[in-house]
């Protein structure tokens, strides 16, 4: 475990951000026109800092333990946990996902004893994990369902569209193998929360952000920042399995939303006109796994 440490002590080196040159100038381009749009808004302010720091290509830090990869949004509640008692939108949408917990969970039980549900690997970003240690099934984002996801697990879809307002990623079953630790990593910014409902999960696993540790489980909801440096191990004799939410930040209002989902979309699909045959093989070299990993 990494509890005896502060995360930013045992921080990798990750590389900045590398968004090519024709990537980044769509982005600007777009960027100014929206710019016009919202010139006295109340909103203005914020999606400047969040806009200037993507575009200086450079390591973003607001403490030594939240240091997103690609942008920082100023002005946003920044803390390693949230609990739903933190807001009053958490809470609803987190009784919402609770209340599906059964369903879910028998849905998954039903697919994983006949099917192989590992639709990408997620272990390609760290040398200490091998193939198959760390991976991900995607059931849907704000964008819309996968259609074998719609059938295979329909409650869990149902769940999905009925969150997709607050959705900003994507939503997908994580499976971390029996005695694996994530190394500690940070991903790409502060506008969304990493919701993680317990699916399959034995004692013995837990997940640290920046100095704080919360243990994983079954039928339980954990909500973090993943802005912040974080952690996850599995010291179970099973599978942990987890349906992850990639939620927007509660303090994000509906304005700032239509255009961080926009971005995501310019940044996905720049990226795949880019590297067209890695997308199309669903290789991730590592500028498209930190730009697309959670935008899908």
């Amino acid at each position: 475990m990494y509890t005896s440490k502060d995360q930013s002590e045992i921080m990798p080196n990750i590389p900045d951000p590398d968004i090519p040159p024709i990537v980044l100038r769509e982005m600007k381009k777009t960027w100014h026109k929206y710019r016009k749009r919202i010139a006295h808004s109340t909103e203005s302010k914020r999606l400047d800092g969040f806009f200037e720091s993507m575009f200086s290509n450079g390591r973003i830090r607001s403490s030594s333990n939240q240091q997103p990869i690609l942008a920082l949004c100023p002005d946003l509640t920044a803390k390693p946990f949230w609990d739903f008692y933190d807001d009053l939108e958490l809470e609803n949408v987190g009784n919402k996902i609770t209340s599906y917990f059964k369903d879910i969970q028998a849905e998954y039980y039903q697919q994983a004893a006949d099917k192989n549900l590992n639709d990408y690997d997620a272990t390609y970003r760290y040398e200490s994990l091998d193939h198959g240690d760390w991976t991900g099934y995607i059931i849907g984002s704000y964008e819309g369902i996968n259609r074998k996801a719609q059938r295979l697990f329909p409650k869990t879809c149902e769940l999905v569209r009925m969150l997709q307002p607050y959705l900003i990623g994507r939503v997908e079953f994580l499976k971390l193998r029996p005695g694996i630790t994530i190394p500690p990593h940070t991903d790409s910014s502060n506008i969304q929360l990493t919701w993680q409902l317990g699916i399959h999960v034995e004692s013995n696993c837990a997940i640290q952000v920046a100095n704080e540790t919360r243990d994983i489980q079954e039928g339980k909801l954990v909500i973090f920042d993943h802005s912040f440096i974080h952690s996850a191990w599995n010291h179970g004799k099973q599978d942990r399995v987890v349906l992850l939410f990639d939620m927007k930040h509660p303090e994000l209002t509906e304005q700032e939303m239509t255009i961080y989902r926009h971005y995501h979309k310019i940044l996905k699909y720049s990226m795949l006109k880019v590297y067209p045959v890695l997308a199309a093989k669903k290789l991730y070299s590592d500028t498209i796994s930190r730009f697309l990993k959670r935008s899908t």
